[in-house]
Formats: C-alpha cells, structure tokens, sequence
C-alpha cells in the first residue's frame, strides 16, 4: 500500500511566503536606493562639472600671477651660456657679431649681459673686420653699448693695432673710447696717451694726455 505525502501545513506556506515578500521587499528597497543614487549624480554632476572647471581657471590664474612676479623680481636667477655669439645691426644696418667664452645674462635685468673674454667683430663697408676682445665685458642688449674691462685689444682691420685696459663700444654711433692708458701702432707709426676715442670706424683717432708719438714719413724715417 502506498501511503500519501503529507500535505504541507499552513504555518509552512505562510512562513514560506514571508521570506519571499521579505527579499522582494528588500530587492525594491535597494532598487530604490540605487535609482535614488543616480538621480543624485546626474542632479550634480554638472555643479562638479562646473566647480572643477572653476577651480581649474583659479589655478591657472594663480600660477600665471606668480610666474609674471617672479620674472618682475629676477627671481628666476641669472642664465648662463657657454660660447655665445649675439648677431646684431646697428642703427645704420651694419652688422656685427659679439661672442665670448661665457655670458650670464642678469635675471633682475634682461637686457645687461655680463661676458667672460668676450670678442667683437664689426664688418667695414671695404669688407675688412674691426676686433676687439678683453678679459671681460658687460653688453647691453638695448642700447647696443659693450664695456670692456681688461687686457682690451684693437685691431682695425687697416693695419692699426692698440692696447688699453678699457673701452666703450658705442655700435649704433661706430665708436671705441677708454679713459685709460693706451698704446698701439699704426701705419702712421706709434703712439702713446693717457686716454683715446675711435670715432667713424677707425677714420678718427683722438688722444689726451700724455701724448707720445712717433711718426714714420713717407721715406721710413720717424719723429
């Protein structure tokens, strides 16, 4: 005899069907809060949007200001460079070439270039070359003015070498001055003197103080 299967209870249906209403129940409940969420995000996602490009611009802004005070104050410190040349024209178009072993360019003041034996060549309208060089020098940039300091050395291009300890090259004006002593030789013969002006390239030569000359005519004798 085959005996039947108990028929479930109702305390087991009911308790049954309350687990399944308790994770229906819980399922909604976390449906609800995950759409809650993404309505949240896509309510501020804009505003971040928005405050992150913000904050963006302020930090961009803030860097800007702070890079123009440092240049305004040379707080991004001297530049140095090895073996410079600075090509150049004058007022009247001429060129010229500025080189040196060692420059360092002011970071309180762009245009002022301090040079470690720095050498000028300045081109003639004959195509000769006017140099010059020394111990050191200071450029500037602006004015196109070089001050040289030690051991300076002139050579015309034309035959005339001279010596001093200090010079002023104007190259807008074409002209060499030193108040300092000064000693050199020409096709014209040797001179002495206390201080010296080269004006027009070479096409005057002015001495003061102390001046000594020696003077070689045309048939080589000199006085």
């Amino acid at each position: 005899m085959v005996e039947a299967a108990p028929a479930p209870s109702l305390a087991s249906s009911a308790l049954l069907n309350s687990e399944a209403t308790s994770r229906r129940a819980r399922e909604l409940d976390r449906w609800r809060r995950h759409s809650l969420w993404v309505r949240r995000l896509r309510r501020w996602l804009p505003y971040t949007m928005i405050a992150l490009v913000l904050l963006l611009s302020v930090w961009i802004g803030y860097r800007a200001t702070v890079t123009w005070m440092n240049t305004s104050n040379g707080a991004l410190g001297d530049i140095h460079m090895l073996d410079p040349e600075f090509h150049g024209r004058n007022d009247r178009g001429r060129p010229f070439v500025l080189s040196a072993k060692e420059a360092i360019r002011d970071g309180h003041d762009l245009n002022k270039v301090t040079l470690i034996r720095p050498a000028l060549r300045i081109e003639n309208d004959d195509g000769s070359m006017i140099r010059l060089n020394s111990l050191h020098g200071v450029y500037r940039e602006d004015a196109k003015v070089l001050n040289l300091d030690g051991d300076v050395n002139l050579d015309d291009g034309k035959g005339a070498h001279f010596h001093s300890d200090l010079a002023t090259i104007d190259t807008n004006a074409d002209t060499a001055s030193g108040n300092s002593r000064v000693s050199g030789d020409s096709p014209l013969g040797h001179t002495e003197a206390s201080s010296y002006a080269i004006l027009n390239r070479g096409a005057h030569l002015i001495f003061r103080g102390q001046v000594r000359s020696r003077i070689i005519n045309d048939r080589g004798a000199s006085r």
